[in-house]
């Protein structure tokens, strides 16, 4: 079969799902790209086809889980119409029996260091408020995080108590967007993002403009340095990525092969680091709500950018 073959597909098989016949946003988008969701709010015909086998797999993975979870007692798929100012909603989770709202994302472990974000937050508590605007008691939120290229052991698990403050924020935030009377400002880089994943990307927007200011440089080792600094760096990730490939193809595997290279694995401590949500739950309870979390701030150094 030609790849394409298969692409068009899984494509067309996309297309026809719900979620991406809908007009109106979805609870996912508050507190993302504001051009984006405001082009969107605007009724703007989509100008570029994005890249959505990711999305796709999504989809597949959350009707396992779906499939795995039935009879179990849970909420599942829970459809919520739009209310209160707030778009339509398809809660993934909720556990009547202990309040928890649980939404499932599939991410990579090389993001997984900045899986919490303000937009999960705000989606996961948004799902929250609107179930509790139809009757149901929740007392916390949680993300749990999939890794596409991962197994079980790579599972990321978050969660927090429930805060109607904060849907009442993405909430507030939905308003500000759709009082704009023109665009807002690009939000997202235009070469990582926008050209493969933003369906407005081109004539409607083209992402945060290239940044050309700055003194000229002239100097000839610099010019070169800079280029050879770009060349590196795109080997590195090159290399990493055929590095992690190698090392997924030798799991299982422990000895030494008939080239005398020995192959061994060990299991090695996750790091260690404050969890500064913790902190301030405890900080609220015992000391006061307004108490802050004091920072010590390390001695400042220097990083290069090169673009």
């Amino acid at each position: 079969m030609d790849k394409n073959i298969l692409i068009e597909a899984l494509r067309s098989a996309d297309d026809q799902r719900d979620r991406s016949k809908q007009v109106a946003i979805g609870v996912s988008q508050l507190g993302g790209c504001r051009r984006q969701v405001w082009h969107k709010l605007n009724g703007d015909a989509e100008t570029n086809p994005t890249l959505r086998l990711a999305s796709i797999m999504g989809t597949a993975i959350h009707a396992t889980i779906e499939a795995a979870l039935q009879g179990k007692g849970y909420l599942l798929e829970h459809r919520i119409e739009a209310k209160d100012g707030l778009p339509p909603a398809t809660i993934d989770c909720f556990d009547p029996e202990s309040g928890t709202v649980t939404d499932f994302k599939t991410i990579t472990k090389k993001n997984a260091d900045y899986f919490v974000t303000k937009q999960k937050r705000f989606q996961v508590h948004t799902y929250g408020y609107l179930l509790a605007q139809d009757g149901f008691k929740v007392t916390r939120v949680q993300l749990l995080g999939i890794p596409r290229d991962g197994n079980e052991n790579d599972v990321i698990e978050w969660s927090e108590p429930y805060d109607e403050k904060i849907a009442l924020e993405a909430l507030q935030w939905l308003k500000d967007v759709e009082a704009l009377t023109e665009a807002p400002a690009p939000e997202r880089d235009a070469t990582t993002f926008c050209a493969s994943y933003c369906p407005f990307f081109g004539d409607l927007c083209s992402g945060i403009p290239k940044d050309t200011s700055g003194d000229p440089i002239t100097d000839e080792v610099a010019t070169k340095a800079s280029a050879e600094y770009l060349a590196i760096s795109k080997q590195i990730k090159e290399l990493e990525l055929k590095k992690d490939a190698a090392k997924t193809a030798l799991e299982g595997f422990q000895g030494i092969t008939f080239d005398g290279i020995k192959i061994s694995w060990s299991e090695i401590a996750g790091r260690s680091t404050p969890d500064l949500v913790a902190i301030a739950e405890l900080l609220k309870t015992h000391v006061g709500e307004d108490c802050e979390i004091p920072m010590k701030t390390g001695l400042p150094s220097t990083r290069l950018m090169v673009k």
